[in-house]
Parts: structure tokens; sequence; C-alpha cells
């Protein structure tokens, strides 16, 4: 079709206006180093031609993802809460019964040719869905902190991931959603009780896991026994009778030169919380999995076992210390080349890029993943309505959760946990969904003002 000059300028005028074009670079910017670190880090694999092959069909199917988020006006989403959620429920419960199990949990489907994991769509179909049902509570002046249909929707989808097993996956979740009824104008008292459960129950079992490396060191042997003991069936109550009198009297004791009113009450539910969360980190200690304690483990003490559990820590930060200020060069890292660096086109990708590119490329990587999270806090300022708001600030959470996740683990400041890079680590479901997920903030940014 031919344009003439005033079409061409209608044209050049409303896609220069509308596209975020500083999103755009960064999210090129962070394709372009992750596929090099992709192309270097598996090159030593014997199925690097099909790794190669899938990965750029994932590119072209994630920009034309991007383009139907872009194009398609966000607030279509707005109103399809209920579709929304039936089918981030079926694509749950399809995995469940038709998935195929690959490295201990069944969390993908075989469409033939290629993988999909419908848990990469699903985080992004939950942004959506919370963001809808948020704004309408509001619309409606229903208060944020006592509505339960929040969590109605998203402990279904969380609890259909937790039976593949996949953990790992279901962390963002609860991030993301803090973000949200933070930005929805939830307060400040009920969310702290919120992170603070989350926090303990999480905290419990590598605290316990640490106590028992550094008295097993100790070898007294009585010590170790009541531990023991005390972790069995009344190891929970205690710990639970504990941590109630121990937070009252603690709150009350901190705020009280703050001449802050503490009453009774909030003292008691403060209690209660933290007594509930640390009976939640008990269960969630004699409910983890072998290798999930094995994770535990490396993250406490990696040379307890530097063959086994604390194998991946320990070569990554090997590759991420010999990379220096420069780099060794691309195709020309040892720990990853040689084999030593496991999983490193995947979870590992950063340790690749800091070997390879250095210092200077682990900052590339930093700063282009702060860039982008904070392209969507701004486009979430700009935006027209509440839904377009909640939803580009629960994707700088996505994206700010995974960033701090995968560095962190790579580096040993947090346990080994399994979760990817979105846009650089190899991976087809994380990266089309990523990409959609973006260009549906493109659409924020596009529509936030009317279209001529």
């Amino acid at each position: 079709m031919r344009l003439y000059p005033i079409e061409r300028h209608i044209w050049i005028e409303r896609w220069g206006t509308h596209v975020d074009w500083r999103l755009a670079a960064a999210v090129l910017g962070l394709l372009a180093l992750g596929t090099s670190a992709v192309l270097s880090s598996a090159s030593s694999l014997p199925f690097y031609n099909q790794v190669m092959s899938r990965h750029f069909l994932a590119l072209g199917i994630g920009f034309l993802a991007f383009l139907f988020g872009l194009l398609v006006d966000y607030q279509f989403y707005a109103e399809m809460r209920w579709p929304i959620f039936i089918l981030s429920a079926g694509l749950l419960l399809a995995v469940l019964f038709f998935g195929q199990a690959l490295r201990g949990s069944r969390a993908w489907l075989n469409l033939g040719w290629i993988y999909f994991q419908p848990a990469e769509a699903v985080r992004i179909l939950t942004v959506l869905l919370l963001s809808s049902y948020l704004q309408q509570q509001i619309r409606r002046n229903r208060r944020i902190a006592i509505s339960l249909g929040f969590w109605g929707y998203l402990l279904p989808l969380v609890g259909l991931i937790l039976l593949q097993p996949d953990f790992s996956s279901t962390l963002p979740f609860f991030f993301m959603a803090t973000v949200l009824l933070y930005c929805a104008g939830m307060e400040l008292y009920p969310l702290f009780m919120l992170t603070g459960f989350g926090a303990m129950a999480l905290a419990f079992p590598l605290f316990w896991t640490f106590l028992e490396i550094r008295v097993a060191q100790l070898r007294p042997q009585p010590i170790v026994d009541f531990l023991l003991q005390v972790r069995e069936l009344g190891g929970a109550t205690f710990l639970c009778i504990g941590g109630v009198f121990l937070v009252t009297a603690a709150s009350a004791w901190i705020l009280r030169p703050f001449r802050t009113p503490v009453t009774m009450g909030r003292a008691i539910l403060v209690s209660t919380v933290f007594a509930l969360s640390l009976l939640a980190g008990i269960g969630a200690d004699h409910a983890m999995k072998g290798y999930q304690k094995r994770r535990f483990l490396a993250f406490v003490s990696p040379m307890a076992d530097p063959l086994g559990a604390g194998y991946h820590l320990i070569q990554s930060q090997i590759a991420i210390g010999s990379g220096g200020f420069w780099g060794k060069g691309l195709f020309s890292g040892t720990q990853s080349h040689l084999g030593f660096l496991p999983e490193r086109h995947t979870d590992f990708i950063f340790a690749v890029i800091g070997e390879e590119l250095g210092f200077v490329g682990a900052m590339a990587v930093l700063g282009l993943y702060l860039f982008l999270i904070w392209r969507l806090l701004c486009i979430s300022r700009i935006s027209r309505d509440l839904f377009g708001t909640l939803f580009s600030c629960g994707m700088a959470a996505l994206f700010g959760f995974y960033l701090f996740a995968n560095t962190g683990m790579a580096m040993g400041m947090l346990p080994v946990a399994g979760l990817p890079l979105p846009l650089l680590s190899y991976g087809g479901s994380s990266m089309v969904c990523s990409l959609w997920g973006l260009g549906v903030v493109g659409s924020v940014y596009w529509r936030r003002v009317t279209l001529r």
C-alpha cells in the first residue's frame, strides 16, 4: 500500500508519539545481551542447534506477542476477570492431568516440537486478574484490607502450581500481590502483617538449617538431640507460644518511647499473626522435599557439600569472580564452556555474563533492568485509569523480584530457587509471556491520552 506524504506524516506521528521507545530500547538491549549469552553458554552443549532454533523461534513469537499486547486496547482485559481466572485455572489443571514431568515437577505441556509452561502465562494473567478486581472494588468504595475476594482469586492458582510441585514459581506471585495491594491504597498496618507473615514463614526453614549446621559443627551431642526433639511434635507448640510472648513484649517495648498507642487488641493480633507465621514455617520445614532442603543447606554452608548441594553456588561464584572488570570475552568463559557451571543457559545466565563480560556486562544488565522497571513505574503514573496503573506496577514488581532473586542466587546472597531471568535466560514460555506483558504495558502508555 502506497502512503502519500500526509498519510506518512500521520503514521510517523502516531507511532512516534504513542510508543514508549525508551521502554522498547531497554527491552531490545536486554534481548541482545541475553541472546549473546545464550549463544555463548549453549555452544558447548550437544543439543546446541535445538536450543538456538527454539530460542529464535521464541523471539519471533515474542515479537508478535509484544505487538499484539501493544495494539490491543488494554482496557479490554479490565472487564474480563472471570474469563481470565477460568483460563488460568484451566491451564494449570491441564498441566496436572496432561503435563509432562521434567526436573522433578509436572509443569510443562508437550505441544509437539516445543514445551509450554503454563505458570509463565498465569503470572501475567494473574496481574491482569488482580488489577481488574482491585479497580472494581475501589470503584465500589469497598475496603481493600478486608476484601477476601483478592485472596480468593490468588490462592487457588498458587495452590495449583504447588501441586505440580513447583514452589519457586509461586514466590513472585506473593511479592506482586503485596505491591498491588499497596498501590491500591491498602493501609500499612495490615500490609505489614501480611509481609511479616510471609517473611517469617520462609525464614524459619532457613534459620533452622543454619542452626543445625552450626550446632553440628560444635558437636555437642546433647544439644543436637534436644534440637531434634524440639523439631518434632512438641516443637511447634513451644515455638508458637514463645513467639506470642516475645513479639508482644518486643512490640510494646519498641513503640513505648514513641508514645504510640498500642491497644491490647492490636498487640494480640500482631502476636497471633507472628505465631501463625512460625507455625506455617514449621509446616513448610516438614513439607519440604529433599532437594529443597539441600538448597537451603547449600546457601548456609556451600562447602559442606561442594560436589553436591553446594556445587551450583560455588561454580557460579567462581564464574562471576573470574570475570574481573572487562570479562574473558564472549565464547571464552572457562566455567561455562568446560561444563563446570550447570544450567548456564537458563538459571545461571547472569553468571555467564559476569564471567564473559565482567563487571561491565553485569552492570549493563542491572542498569537495563533498573531502567526497564523505572519506565514501568513511570507509565503507571501517567496511566489514564487505575487498571493501567495497577497492571504496570504489578509488572514492575514481577521484573524486580526476578532480578533480585536470580542475581542474588547467582552471587550466593540467596538460596538457589530455580528462577530464570526474563528476557535473558533461555526459555520460550518465559520469553513470549514476558514480551506480551510488556506489550500490554506499552498499550497503557499508548492510550494515556485520547487517540485522534
